[in-house]
């Protein structure tokens, strides 16, 4: 769907951050397909939390869809539909595999009651303490940074339905915060992995670090079409442009760890 949309739009600041949600998803799904292939790792909180936000995101999908109907003979209307749809069937079936295991033993609401309960405190407890480094404290401001953004969105789609919008401009703006939603839910995982070192020095962290700054990277793109000087610079698009850097530098270092490591291990 990226792709359709990249040609169909032709690459420019615009359409790369069309696309940016779309592609965050994308490599989210990847990546949690990854972890499904490899025993226990669903029941880690981090990939827990983004199965929980990429069904959010296929939810909010759905709902853009619904709010558009006059697209539906347009093949890409179709498309969006079947891969917000099969997103959210894939992050329930990852989500409850995460909660109750392999075999889907125990199977109570109660259990995913506490789950949440018990994933929603310990973030918050996560997003309250100090940072332990600068790592840290980068993704925390990313973090934050992104979560503001996202609850300035939501307080745009509320005015919007309350003055009675049309639609189509409810459903662009709701594009827009699924994706800050999905992509301050991954900035979370990756300061909550420094914290605890669970992540830091494995694939999902490198991962992660290089798809957010090339969200970031695209957002920041898109907002300083009027050149890079400071003085002429977007406030968020010069966020968005230290924090695409401040990723990739991240994972390009997790990645210059590993690969030391491993020919440490082959010597």
């Amino acid at each position: 769907m990226t792709l359709f949309t990249l040609v169909k739009k032709g690459i420019t600041p615009y359409s790369c951050s069309m696309v940016a949600g779309p592609f965050l998803a994308s490599g989210v799904a990847f990546i949690l397909s990854d972890a499904a292939a490899n025993d226990d790792q669903l029941q880690n909180n981090n990939f827990k939390r983004m199965n929980l936000f990429l069904g959010q995101y296929g939810l909010l999908g759905l709902v853009v869809a619904a709010l558009v109907p006059q697209l539906r003979r347009n093949p890409f209307w179709i498309i969006w539909v079947v891969t917000t749809f099969l997103t959210i069937v894939n992050a329930i079936k990852g989500y409850a595999y995460g909660v109750f295991g392999w075999e889907l033993n125990n199977k109570k609401a109660s259990v995913v009651v506490d789950d949440l309960v018990k994933g929603s405190t310990e973030s918050i407890k996560s997003l309250l303490s100090i940072p332990k480094n600068l790592a840290s404290a980068g993704y925390l401001a990313a973090t934050l940074t992104v979560g503001g953004l996202k609850l300035a969105k939501l307080v745009e789609i509320v005015k919007l339905v309350a003055s009675g919008a049309e639609a189509k401009i409810i459903a662009s703006r709701t594009i827009r915060y699924s994706k800050l939603a999905l992509l301050m839910a991954v900035m979370f995982t990756l300061k909550d992995s420094v914290d605890s070192n669970q992540l830091e020095d494995g694939t999902t962290f490198i991962q992660l670090n290089f798809l957010s700054s090339i969200v970031f990277g695209s957002t920041s793109a898109y907002l300083c079409q009027g050149g890079l000087a400071l003085s002429t610079m977007p406030p968020i698009g010069a966020a968005a442009s230290f924090f695409s850097i401040f990723s990739a530098s991240q994972g390009g270092l997790a990645l210059w760890k590993k690969r030391n490591v491993k020919e440490g291990d082959d010597e």
